[in-house]
């Protein structure tokens, strides 16, 4: 079941508002306390009643309303006498006045849809979903009920961790994915806590981690169970580092697949992520005051470039970068992107100078994240068309480089195959100046990884200063030296010319 229309009359700041959800993932944003949260609410009074009351009525009205219209299967969720309702009209209909709450014209004083997995429609991940203590209790009531908070998440890792469970193997990935290591259930005094265990007698339970574990473990906990329902998350950046933030975002756009969200943000970060799945919307909430009173609108923002760029500049992206650069090439390691950047693109392929942005993976493990991260731009703005041709991977030899290309070539099967290529050397090194070879040898044959990339550093800087001052020299010596890489770039210029 999805939620197709919401439309509100005198709900708090909105006087009338109407919005056509995506079956996908809607991203709400807004300055503070412009009427993003009214959304979210609004909606979970399906499932919480005390989520809209008498208070939100808009000032100087005497009713407020809401009207939802759905598409899907509403017997799988709704109480019976509700969903027989919704049946003969198409949508569900809530007032609320001073003398009671009528529900498709009913004096229904029940929720309409139960908080209780497996019947619940909505996972709440509101910004009051703190809590002080943990519940200990693990029993079927604590790990099914759906509330809002955090109290019965021991009980919800229990379960979940069950052997034989199919949900199970779903969350230990998602944890290590994300965390880096897995949140199991270990007993307690008063039933089961959620811990890392470290050893057979030692452990780190989950109230001695920051709030940002917590909050990321209730949403993979709900994520992993879920399927055709509907999560109601505020601000999901909140208290998360990014580099986590990221990992959970592509963990919400797999599970978009088969579950509805409405995400409430601020981040930049979950806009361009989660903006640039293909059936996501924007929408964005303005608050003005008229004769003042607080008076909120919201509307979908369209797919033009334009349009995408001007709200990812109100939440402080800076597309400077985006705007000068139309040809991007993502390299492996630093030192080969200094080299090409400061020496080889303006002696031998000056045309690419002013076109084309260079940028380091800092590691070929790196190298899928850097490209997903642009080509998510791309779609954000929808100019994946006008980057095809633009946006090239250039790796080094390698067995774990070429299973990187072939893994590209294979998931991006829109852009041209040419864009996803390697060097023959396996060190960008090689492609040095004769004079420099025999340093490059033995810092190629140093064990430790932190040595040889401090001894590749101070190696790059002695070439740096070697071009600087030995600029004609040093062009005629990487003539030969690099002249793979120098005919590489030419025939990205030869591309980059035609457009």
């Amino acid at each position: 079941m999805k939620i197709h229309k919401v439309k509100l009359s005198n709900v708090r700041a909105y006087e009338n508002a109407e919005i056509e959800l995506s079956p996908s993932i809607n991203l709400i944003v807004g300055e503070n306390n412009s009427g993003k949260t009214t959304i979210l609410r609004t909606l979970l009074f399906l499932q919480d009643r005390s989520s809209f009351t008498t208070q939100d009525i808009r000032i100087n009205e005497e009713t407020g309303g809401i009207i939802l219209t759905f598409e899907g299967n509403i017997n799988k969720y709704f109480n019976p006498v509700i969903a027989n309702s919704i049946d003969n009209k198409t949508y569900l209909e809530i007032t609320i006045s001073n003398q009671g709450l009528i529900t498709n014209g009913t004096d229904f004083n029940q929720n309409c849809i139960v908080n209780m997995e497996p019947r619940n429609f909505i996972y709440p991940f509101l910004s009051k979903r703190k809590v002080t203590q943990f519940n200990e209790g693990i029993n079927l009531h604590n790990s099914n009920s759906v509330i809002g908070n955090f109290s019965n998440l021991y009980a919800k890792v229990d379960r979940i961790t069950t052997d034989g469970l199919p949900a199970k193997n779903e969350y230990v990935k998602a944890c290590r994915d994300i965390f880096g290591f897995q949140i199991s259930s270990f007993p307690s005094n008063n039933g089961k806590k959620s811990v890392y265990i470290v050893d057979n007698f030692h452990h780190i339970p989950l109230e001695l981690m920051g709030e940002g574990i917590v909050n990321i473990l209730g949403l993979i906990l709900d994520l992993c169970m879920a399927k055709d329902q509907l999560f109601l998350i505020e601000e999901p950046e909140n208290d998360i580092h990014p580099k986590a933030l990221k990992k959970l975002l592509n963990f919400i756009l797999e599970k978009s697949k088969t579950n509805q969200f409405i995400i409430t943000t601020h981040s930049n970060i979950v806009l361009k992520y989660l903006g640039s799945e293909e059936l996501s919307k924007i929408f964005k909430v303005n608050m003005e005051f008229l004769d003042k009173i607080p008076t909120s609108s919201i509307t979908e923002i369209d797919n033009s470039p334009e349009s995408r760029r001007e709200i990812l500049e109100d939440l402080g992206y800076e597309l400077f970068d985006f705007d000068i650069w139309d040809t991007w090439l993502i390299l492996e390691e630093s030192s080969a992107e200094v080299i090409i950047r400061e020496f080889i693109i303006p002696n031998f392929v000056p045309g690419l100078k002013e076109r084309l942005k260079t940028c380091s993976s800092d590691g070929v493990e790196k190298v899928p994240d850097r490209f997903f991260a642009l080509h998510s731009l791309c779609l954000f703005f929808h100019l994946q068309k006008a980057f095809n041709q633009k946006i090239w991977v250039l790796v080094d030899a390698g067995e774990e480089e070429t299973r990187i290309i072939d893994d590209l070539k294979n998931k991006y099967k829109s852009w041209n195959e040419d864009s996803f290529c390697q060097f023959k050397q396996h060190d960008f090194e090689k492609y040095y100046p004769e004079k420099f070879q025999a340093e490059v040898d033995k810092i190629l044959k140093i064990p430790n990884k932190k040595d040889k990339r401090k001894a590749k550093k101070t190696l790059l800087d002695h070439v740096k200063n070697w071009y600087t001052e030995n600029p004609d020299i040093a062009k005629e010596a990487f003539t030969k030296s690099a002249d793979e890489v120098i005919e590489i770039l030419k025939n990205i210029e030869k591309v980059v010319a035609k457009y």
